[in-house]
């Protein structure tokens, strides 16, 4: 009987760490989405050849990351895809 238990308690946080893991994907597919659709609306505040943008600061050595990656690179990366 115990043995019983002790399997079927094994199985039960099995299938709720395969849960809690598909919902962090549900919620960082979401948060890419959403992050998409803002750096889609944004692409005005990218850096141009004579000026920096609002996301690529000339005098600091840490730029702002979203996903790992330099948000002013998602903002041109977005506008290329867009049009």
């Amino acid at each position: 009987m115990a043995h019983k238990n002790e399997e079927v308690r094994r199985l039960l946080d099995q299938h709720h760490s395969e849960k809690l893991k598909e919902q962090e994907i549900r919620a960082e597919e979401c948060a890419r989405t959403e992050f998409g659709e803002l750096a889609s609306n944004l692409h005005h505040l990218s850096s141009t050849k004579a000026i920096p943008g609002v996301f690529n600061p000339p005098y600091s050595q840490l730029k702002p990351q979203a996903f790992n990656v330099d948000i002013e690179t998602h903002l041109k990366s977005t506008f290329k895809a867009n049009y």
